[in-house]
């Protein structure tokens, strides 16, 4: 399966630098599927740790760390019976370590010394500071429509689609509607590996919820595996609560909607850490102050005020089924111009859009005005302020945003939308699926 992320690994391993690269990102995103297949196709020697799983080697790994001066160069030769000098020609890959506080302290030794051989780490929780600073951080996403594009045999609609952004002009009406509907499709999907795999092997549909109720299950294990009962149960708590809240028809998050009594710091340590293990995407409410003079903003977050996203629109998908399974049917062509069709694929193409700005280190905000004017999305883009509307309906009506760009003199706002491409003095509206050219 092609992954843009790819072209980043193999470059930083051409570079033949001493800096290691760092991959991160939730789990079941593919993390070490794409190490080794960098490690198979582009190295004739490799070596694959895993402390987590191999018990004995994690023993060795945590003696280790308590040494002053550790090397680990003698140690991989002791351990594995490799001569030192055969290891200038190694890549070697350490695959989770980060769930012992005494194996993070030995890696962050370990990528401060200058080693022979090639380094690459893989983590489920956001690197700590010292590990952003000394390695290359790439981070690993579900796919993107143009990768799920290149997997179904499609490749061709990217460059098709890149070329009409690019212009604004119109795509053919045959070739729109179809976009549309492979987007639907997508979106139902999502972007994890093994719910493409899954039907790409089937062409089907039917069989994606255990799919992701199997991620969902794998994710709640991990609360378990990485902290006490107490913070475990706090966090099966927010992260099993998202689809509910997101069916509001005010999408902020509640805290008396997991239990009575329920406030923002009595979970913030958790939402934290649901956010470094990069299950969520946090969008927080934006207060805005406007430099007339100079056209400029002060941006302010309310990290009390948020909307939380699964980092998967196919999670959500199934998330929502579990909900409300009856509100919904499974065919295509039933659920296309229902109202809660136009909900749920609204929801589901938010939950996409948030994952791609978070893919783009991009910030993450929303806008509301006490008349109850709202942008879902609003980021800073190349020091300008961006809003963004998105739509998964056929209405072209924009009140929220024309208050918005009239109250801030936002000349000109960017529409993600049904509608084929098009553009005028006050929008540069795409259709929905090319959003992964942002």
């Amino acid at each position: 399966m092609k992954r843009n992320v790819f072209e980043q690994i193999i470059e930083w391993d051409n570079q033949k630098e001493s800096r290691p690269i760092l991959l991160t990102g939730a789990p079941c995103t593919g993390k070490t599927y794409l190490a080794l297949e960098l490690a198979k196709n582009f190295h004739n020697s490799y070596l694959y740790l895993n402390p987590e799983q191999d018990c004995r080697l994690r023993i060795a790994l945590t003696e280790l760390s308590r040494q002053e001066n550790p090397d680990f160069e003698e140690f991989l030769s002791d351990y594995f019976k490799i001569p030192s000098e055969w290891l200038q020609d190694f890549l070697v890959i350490i695959d989770d370590y980060d769930y012992h506080n005494a194996l993070i302290s030995l890696i962050e030794t370990l990528v401060s010394q200058r080693n022979t051989f090639r380094l690459l780490l893989i983590s489920t929780i956001s690197p700590s500071e010292k590990l952003q600073k000394q390695c290359t951080i790439t981070k690993i996403a579900p796919l993107e429509f143009d990768e799920y594009l290149k997997a179904i045999g499609s490749e061709w609609y990217t460059d098709i689609i890149r070329g009409h952004y690019q212009t604004q002009k119109k795509i053919p009406d045959i070739v729109h509607k179809e976009m549309l509907n492979l987007f639907r499709d997508f979106l139902r999907i999502g972007g994890m590996p093994s719910a493409v795999n899954e039907y790409l092997q089937t062409d089907s549909l039917n069989n994606l919820s255990a799919i992701h109720k199997n991620i969902y299950h794998t994710y709640l294990a991990e609360f378990t595996r990485r902290y006490d009962e107490s913070k475990s149960l706090r966090l099966q708590q927010l992260y099993s609560g998202i689809a509910e809240q997101l069916l509001k028809p005010n999408k902020n998050f509640r805290y008396n909607m997991i239990r009575k009594g329920a406030t923002h710091n009595m979970y913030k340590q958790e939402l934290q850490l649901l956010e470094d293990l990069h299950l969520i995407n946090k969008i927080e409410r934006a207060e805005l102050n406007h430099n007339g003079f100079n056209n400029t903003y002060d941006i302010n977050a309310q990290e009390n005020q948020f909307r939380l996203y699964p980092n998967d629109s196919g999670l959500l998908y199934t998330m929502i089924l579990s909900t409300i399974p009856y509100e919904f049917s499974e065919n295509t062509e039933e659920e296309s111009g229902t109202e809660f069709s136009d909900v749920l694929y609204q929801l589901l193409a938010e939950t996409y859009f948030a994952q791609l700005l978070d893919t783009r280190t991009l910030q993450k905000l929303f806008w509301e005005s006490t008349s109850l004017s709202k942008i879902d999305f609003l980021t800073l883009y190349d020091n300008c302020l961006v809003p963004f509307e998105l739509k998964f309906s056929n209405s072209k009506r924009s009140k929220s945003m024309n208050i918005f760009c009239n109250k801030y003199s936002i000349e000109q706002y960017k529409r993600f939308s049904t509608q084929n491409f098009e553009t005028s003095q006050a929008f540069i509206s795409s259709p929905i699926y090319a959003s992964f050219c942002l």
